[in-house]
């Protein structure tokens, strides 16, 4: 279940991947992956939702759940092993994809790469640092 949960937000940095290929102005493949990124990104927005949902069930079902405390998964920091890596890797990627996108040192494409880097590591962040990981893993 953590893993369709892992695989469902990552539609959503894909969605991101897929901007630097739409346009809305021309016809063929570049204007049906311009509809797409919608369809993909809300997608993976729900089907992320609903088995986050189906997962924190479960960890609340179980009375050994109560002893973890804490903030949700996108708000707690280094609260895992595997946690503590992702974030050593997200937070220079947030903040590369930031200053890029506000300088405009880059061409758009290379933007909607870069968030979509960032994006997929905050999903990793949010996932390895949450309740339902440390739950999972105790």
């Amino acid at each position: 279940m953590f893993l369709l949960m892992l695989c469902a937000y990552s539609l959503m940095p894909a969605a991101f991947f897929m901007m630097s290929f739409a346009d809305f102005n021309v016809s063929g493949f570049r204007r049906a992956a311009a509809y797409a990124v919608g369809v993909v990104f809300w997608a993976g927005a729900l089907l992320g939702t609903v088995f986050l949902a189906v997962l924190g069930g479960i960890r609340k079902k179980d009375k050994r759940s109560g002893s973890i405390k804490g903030m949700p998964g996108i708000l707690s920091f280094f609260r895992t092993k595997q946690g503590k890596l992702a974030d050593r890797i997200m937070i220079p990627a947030v903040v590369t994809a930031a200053a890029v996108s506000l300088t405009r040192a880059a061409e758009q494409p290379v933007r909607f790469v870069l968030w979509s880097a960032a994006l997929f590591l905050i999903v990793l962040h949010s996932a390895l640092n949450g309740k339902n990981y440390i739950y999972m893993k105790g």
